[in-house]
C-alpha cells in the first residue's frame, strides 16, 4: 500500500497547475502572463530572485507550458494553423486546452478531440472561410489518426485476401484504420503537404477545385501517407463499406450511378476493390 500524500503536497501540486494553466491573455496583441491570477498560497511560497519577484519566476512556467502546447497544437493541425495564421489558430487552442487539459503523458495526444471542439467553436469568417478551415482540421486529423494506425503485416493482407467471394459478398468488412476518405472543395491536401513544420505565418486560401470538389483517400504507407485520387463513386463505395455489407454498399452505389458510368461499373468496382485491398483497407470479413 502507497503512503498518504501529504495535504501540504497536495495543496501545492493542485496551486502549481493552477498557476500552469492560467490562461495567458491576448488583450495587449501578445501573450503576457496574468501574475495576479497566481494562487496566492503559491506566491507566498516562491521566493523571489535579485531583481525577478516570485510572480515572474512562475510566470517562467506558466508561458513555457502554454507555449510548449501551442507548438504541439500548431505541428499536429499545421494545416489549420496555415489558414487560421498562427495568432487566430492559438486563440482557439487556447480555448480547447482550457475546455480539455491535458491529462495523457504524451502530449501529441493532448491535442486529442480538437476536431469535435472546432466544430462547435464559430471561426471568424472574416480570417479563413469557416468550412475551410473545419476541412483543413478533418484533413490534419486524417494525418494524425494513420499515425497512429496498427500497421498489417504482408502476411496479414495474404490472409484477407484468402476470403473466398462468397464470403466477402454476403460478409461485413473490418476496416483496418489505415486510411481515411477525404471529400474537399479546395486543394488542401495539396497545401498541407507542402507544409513540412508548423507555419509562421498565415496561408492564403487556395482557389476552389474546378469541379467543385474533390475526392482523395489518404493512406498510412510503409514510408508514410499514400494519397489516393478517388472517383466519386469510388469514395462512396468505401464510405458504405465502412458502415454497411458489401452487398448493401453495392447495391446503394448501383443507384447513384449514372447511364454512362453504369456501363462499366462492375468493372470499376472490381479494380476499385481490388485496390482497397491491396492497400490494406480491411482486416477482416465479419459475418453481416
Amino acid at each position: 500500500m502507497k503512503p498518504p500524500v501529504p495535504s501540504w503536497l497536495e495543496g501545492f501540486e493542485a496551486n502549481f497547475s493552477a498557476m500552469l494553466r492560467t490562461p495567458l491573455d491576448r488583450s495587449t496583441g501578445t501573450l503576457r502572463a496574468e501574475v495576479d491570477r497566481y494562487p496566492s498560497a503559491l506566491v507566498d511560497l516562491s521566493l523571489p530572485r535579485a531583481e525577478i519577484p516570485a510572480t515572474e519566476r512562475l510566470a517562467v512556467y506558466n508561458r513555457q507550458y502554454w507555449f510548449r502546447l501551442f507548438g504541439v497544437l500548431q505541428n499536429e493541425f499545421r494545416l489549420t494553423c496555415a489558414l487560421l495564421g498562427p495568432w487566430h489558430f492559438n486563440r482557439l487552442a487556447s480555448l480547447f486546452l482550457q475546455e480539455s487539459p491535458p491529462a495523457a503523458p504524451d502530449l501529441a495526444r493532448a491535442v486529442d478531440g480538437f476536431v469535435q471542439f472546432a466544430r462547435r467553436f464559430p471561426i471568424d469568417a472574416a480570417t479563413v472561410n469557416p468550412q475551410a478551415a473545419l476541412q483543413a482540421a478533418e484533413i490534419d486529423e486524417g494525418f494524425r489518426n494513420l499515425f497512429w494506425a496498427p500497421r498489417l503485416s504482408p502476411e496479414a493482407i495474404a490472409t484477407f485476401q484468402q476470403h473466398t467471394p462468397e464470403q466477402l459478398v454476403t460478409g461485413r468488412l473490418r476496416p483496418s484504420g489505415r486510411f481515411v476518405v477525404i471529400e474537399e472543395y479546395w486543394p488542401l491536401i495539396d497545401l498541407r503537404r507542402s507544409l513540412s513544420a508548423a507555419p509562421t505565418e498565415q496561408r492564403a486560401l487556395p482557389a476552389p477545385h474546378a469541379n467543385g470538389r474533390s475526392h482523395a483517400a489518404i493512406v498510412a504507407g510503409d514510408s508514410g501517407p499514400i494519397i489516393l485520387p478517388l472517383h466519386p463513386l469510388q469514395a462512396t463505395l468505401y464510405q458504405y463499406l465502412q458502415r454497411m455489407p458489401l452487398v448493401a454498399a453495392l447495391s446503394a452505389i448501383e443507384g447513384k450511378a449514372s447511364a454512362t458510368q453504369a456501363t462499366t461499373l462492375a468493372s470499376d468496382v472490381q479494380t476499385w476493390l481490388q485496390t482497397s485491398v491491396r492497400l490494406g483497407f480491411w482486416s477482416e470479413v465479419d459475418p453481416s
